[in-house]
């Protein structure tokens, strides 16, 4: 709701508050990277992108989900590669 409003603080803070409890939670994971990334914050939505690849690489696909433009995002595709 926070992200569709534009208020990227707000989301980011909600899904940081979640993963605060769950730490280890793909979707979480993937979603603060793509908030991160609509921010613009690169570094921090790359560090975010890791950890959930790592985690649970299949879901990556949430990426393009939230945001489809990030399919010809040379950063996140290079990351993402990295990991196949």
């Amino acid at each position: 709701m926070y992200y569709r409003e534009n208020n990227l603080q707000e989301a980011t803070s909600l899904v940081q508050e979640g993963l605060e409890e769950l730490p280890d939670n793909a979707p979480l994971l993937y979603r603060a990277c793509a908030y991160h990334l609509a921010a613009g914050r690169l570094n921090e939505a790359c560090r975010y992108l890791e950890t959930a690849l790592i985690l649970d690489y299949e879901q990556h696909t949430l990426l393009y989900d939230f945001f489809p433009d990030l399919q010809v995002q040379k950063t996140i595709a290079k990351i993402i590669s990295q990991f196949k």
